[in-house]
């Protein structure tokens, strides 16, 4: 990729989503959701890692696109701090005291959306919201029939999820993402998304994103072979929530890597 002859420095931070509840609590749409009357479906939690309250949204897109646990957004939380303590380079500190902006950068699954917010308030970032983009998304062979058309929106986020959104940023435009996405296609697509922000976006930033756990490896390694490898569960039970991995390109065009804190 050649940079451009003005690109000064960069650091770009990733970030997977939190916990979900739908794999934590497999029947919680059976057993939270209560009827009264024929109109009425009011969410109960009934248990501690489960979010007080949640978006007015159709059960079938729960269903699929389910939220974060209060751990997940905890977790999220300790990310942030982490980020912090990390100290990334000298003008992160400027950074977090207003003077640059930091780009929050999710996937448009609920789960990335509100992993992405519980970072942002955590950092303190102010009111221009988080940024969402369809090229970070899922593989397309993981998600369902028109999966995509309950996607969190730009035009909707604030609406739906309360959450304020970053208008000024320009997503990368990747059309429909086929089902039949394969593994090569689905990293070539990521890759591209990291070569567009680094294209796009000014320099001397740090852009964060929030995405699924594949994402972390194409950031890392450039490729990664199958996605399900680091999306599954590993041998010891391991799984890759709120993991975080970091580069930072200099001005001479040199990539490193920063060892960040896991939680």
């Amino acid at each position: 990729m050649q940079l451009p002859g003005d690109f000064s420095s960069m650091t770009v931070i990733v970030v997977s989503h939190g916990e979900i509840i739908g794999r934590t609590f497999p029947n919680w749409l059976n057993l939270a959701f209560k009827h009264y009357d024929e109109q009425s479906l009011t969410y109960h939690p009934y248990d501690l890692n489960m979010p007080s309250s949640l978006p007015q949204r159709p059960l079938a897109h729960y269903e699929v696109d389910s939220p974060i646990t209060t751990h997940g957004k905890i977790c999220a939380a300790l990310v942030a701090r982490g980020i912090y303590m990390a100290r990334l380079k000298p003008d992160m500190v400027i950074l977090f005291f207003g003077y640059l902006m930091l780009y929050v950068i999710s996937s448009p699954e609920m789960r990335c959306v509100e992993t992405a917010w519980s970072i942002w308030r955590a950092l303190q970032m102010g009111d221009r919201g988080i940024c969402l983009d369809e090229a970070l998304s899922e593989w397309g062979e993981w998600r369902g029939e028109n999966e995509e058309k309950i996607w969190i929106k730009p035009q909707t986020v604030l609406s739906e999820l309360k959450i304020p959104v970053n208008n000024d940023y320009k997503p990368m435009a990747v059309g429909k993402i086929d089902r039949k996405e394969t593994p090569l296609n689905y990293t070539t697509r990521l890759q591209s998304f990291f070569e567009y922000i680094l294209l796009n976006l000014p320099t001397k930033k740090c852009i964060l994103l929030v995405a699924n756990a594949s994402a972390l490896s194409v950031l890392s390694d450039r490729i990664y072979t199958h996605p399900m490898h680091v999306q599954t569960e590993s041998e010891n039970g391991e799984m890759r929530l709120c993991d975080i991995r970091a580069i930072h390109i200099n001005s001479s065009r040199q990539v490193s890597r920063f060892e960040m804190l896991n939680i």
